[in-house]
């Protein structure tokens, strides 16, 4: 009885020892399934985190995941982000609209999957955005993955790509016109000598004639030559040398010198062409072809500041592009005329400009994988920004530090700036470093501005200032005495306040290292 018990007993044993075995089997298969589904889920977080574009994704009406573009674009840190409701990013006047959106697309009514709202920053500025909404499931629960453009981006992209297929079909189009023109040309060129030497040239109304002729060919050639600028496709490398900007620009300036100095035509002329030009590492390209594109901008700067002006050039080199601002004070673009004066043959001048220039410049500069861009207001001037790819090769003089614009980048400036155009090029420039930027006329605003929001860096114009220079910067730092402030235009150290002086003539170099400078210190006190 006792050996049959035991018998059984021993085979009991032995079958809980079988199953003990096959489920620590079964729980290292979990864990390792755990571990990879923990680590897939890891890999999914950090893929929607460094998705470039604005995702975040929504369930139980909380954010539960959200990219660093929208952090950054909204101006908040993710734990301000993750576990709150949408809603509270969405712009107090479109709350509304969204939340009536989203509870019928909970509850399984049609509501639109593409709209647009605006958002609200942490700093209180309206984001316009183009929002994209998809139903999804996530981890085993209904959720919503939200895909936000802000239209500003989206309009950027479409304006670059209709200018992309615009300029295809006008290059095609200066082609063919430019083989017409070119066969017409050759005939007169052909003729030209034989009329000069024919004996008919003593009679004086042939001459004149042929002096017509002359110069209806000389014309017809050179707009056959920037039609041919125009027309032509990607060059490769093909002709191309180490080129000095530096060098290029200060040649285009001696070239249009006779139009801004002294006098032009009937009139005296009144127009003050700056030059801020720092030494740059070289660019791969044409010489003859950024250098007549350099002209022409004069030119046109020129033309925009014909009755008496300024015309500022400043060269400046980025972490793999080399600059050229080109500024003037004169009347401006107007809105409804900014996207067209790139376009062949549009022009606001009267005859006999052809309106190619521009559309040449851009031809020529895409052409050598650079940009240029156009910042205008009506009645405030015009700045032209070209930049052209740095050559790959080690630059000529000795190895510069690049412009720390990391240090910039996102940092609150608040710019106590008048209308001149050297207070122009600064706020172009932090705005070009990606600084966020709040710009004033006075020092009252400034001062209003302070008390509202948070800054990292105040910059304010001497003459702005003016007045009470002291007092002001006095009052500035009663608010935040932690408060860097530099002061440009200044020629004294002893204003109170200031914690660093950019004086005159401006340089672009050394202002951004000063601001680089001021900004670095605020974090290394944090």
């Amino acid at each position: 009885m006792d050996a049959a018990r035991n018998k059984t007993l021993k085979s009991w044993v032995e079958r809980l020892k079988g199953e003990n075995k096959a489920l620590k089997e079964k729980i290292r298969i979990h864990r390792k399934e755990n571990l990879f589904v923990q680590k897939t889920l890891r890999e999914c977080r950090k893929l929607i985190k460094d998705i470039p574009g604005c995702v975040v994704l929504i369930q139980d009406e909380k954010i539960i995941l959200a990219s660093d573009a929208v952090r950054k674009e909204l101006g908040y840190t993710e734990e301000e982000v993750l576990g709150h409701s949408f809603s509270k990013f969405v712009h107090p006047d479109s709350v509304e609209f969204v939340s009536d959106l989203h509870k019928k697309r909970i509850s399984g009514k049609f509501a639109p999957c593409q709209y647009e709202t605006n958002m609200i920053t942490k700093t209180g500025e309206t984001l316009c955005c183009e929002v994209r909404v998809n139903g999804i499931r996530y981890q085993g629960r209904r959720a919503f993955l939200f895909d936000m453009i802000p239209i500003d981006h989206m309009k950027k992209v479409e304006r670059q790509l209709y200018q992309s297929k615009k300029t295809e079909a006008l290059a095609c189009m200066a082609s063919g016109v430019c083989q017409e023109s070119n066969r017409f040309l050759d005939i007169l060129d052909g003729l030209s000598p034989y009329f000069k030497q024919s004996e008919t040239h003593s009679r004086k109304d042939l001459y004149g004639h042929i002096g017509r002729i002359d110069a209806v060919r000389q014309k017809g050639r050179s707009i056959t030559q920037k039609l041919a600028a125009l027309a032509k496709g990607e060059q490769g490398s093909s002709g191309e040398v180490l080129c000095d900007i530096k060098e290029i620009v200060q040649d285009a300036v001696s070239e249009t010198r006779p139009r801004w100095e002294g006098k032009y035509g009937d009139h005296e002329v009144k127009i003050d062409v700056k030059t801020y030009l720092r030494t740059l590492s070289p660019v791969h390209g044409h010489p003859r072809e950024i250098r007549d594109v350099f002209v022409g901008m004069i030119l046109n700067s020129i033309d925009a500041v014909a009755d008496g002006g300024e015309i500022c050039l400043t060269t400046e080199e980025n972490p793999g592009f080399a600059y050229l601002y080109i500024q003037d004070n004169g009347a401006g673009i107007a809105d409804n005329i900014k996207e067209r004066i790139f376009d062949p043959f549009f022009t606001t001048k009267d005859y006999p400009s052809m309106g190619l220039g521009l559309s040449v410049a851009h031809a020529v500069i895409n052409r050598h994988k650079g940009k240029i861009e156009v910042i205008s207001q009506e009645g405030q001037g015009a700045t032209f920004i070209i930049k052209i790819p740095l050559a790959q090769e080690p630059p000529l003089s000795k190895a510069r530090c690049p412009v720390p614009g990391k240090i910039i980048k996102d940092s609150r400036i608040l710019a106590i700036l008048d209308e001149s155009i050297i207070m122009d090029l600064i706020y172009q420039l932090l705005v070009s470093k990606a600084g966020k930027v709040t710009a004033v006329q006075t020092a009252g605003e400034s001062l209003k501005q302070l008390r509202k929001k948070k800054f990292d860096l105040v910059i304010a114009d001497m003459n702005t200032l003016s007045l009470q220079p002291s007092k002001i910067l006095a009052r500035i730092k009663k608010i935040d005495k932690t408060l860097p402030v530099v002061l440009v235009n200044a020629e004294k150290k002893e204003e109170q306040g200031a914690g660093m002086i950019m004086g005159r003539p401006f340089e672009t170099d050394k202002f951004l290292s000063l601001v680089s400078k001021a900004l670095s210190r605020v974090e290394s006190s944090e």
